[in-house]
């Protein structure tokens, strides 16, 4: 859509501003609810090819039309992201459900920053009664966070924990 870099704010500023709804059905990952892996790779497939056939973009001159307009750009924006939300919802469920000895979700990386996916996340949380964590926006601007609190885990499990004490 001539986003710039990185797209993710600039995503959900437009998204906002078409209120944050599911205007064109962008497809769940399959089996949304059989296991715990996921990928966006073909999201982004879908959604442009169906600008394509929306009449947005011209494969043969790889251009965005002229005629989308600035709120059918919000539009897509606000769709993907509730697609995204969505997804990353249904897998926390599905993950709370599959442990029930977790006591904590946390989210992090640079997606993290996304305050709508946040809130999600927040909410579902609340609904499921656990606990959840979001890294300050300033330590989630790339996935050094999630590397950090990953190896924080795991250090502190045994055999390892008492190897650093």
């Amino acid at each position: 859509m001539g986003l710039g870099y990185p797209g993710g704010p600039i995503i959900e500023t437009m998204a906002e501003k078409a209120g944050f709804r599911d205007y064109f059905s962008y497809p769940r990952t399959k089996d949304l609810h059989a296991n715990l892996n996921f990928t966006f790779s073909g999201l982004k497939t879908a959604v442009f090819y169906d600008m394509i056939e929306r009449g947005f973009f011209d494969l043969k001159t790889k251009t965005i039309s002229p005629t989308l307009t600035d709120e059918q750009k919000c539009m897509i924006a606000s769709s993907l992201l509730v697609c995204i939300g969505d997804i990353i919802c249904a897998k926390v469920k599905l993950a709370v459900k599959s442990y029930p000895q977790a006591r904590c979700v946390t989210f992090v990386g640079g997606v993290a920053c996304n305050r709508y996916l946040a809130g999600r996340l927040t909410e579902l949380c609340k609904t499921l009664n656990i606990t959840y964590k979001n890294v300050a926006r300033a330590y989630s601007t790339d996935n050094a966070a999630m590397i950090a609190t990953a190896a924080s885990c795991f250090l502190a499990t045994e055999p390892y924990a008492s190897q650093y004490q």
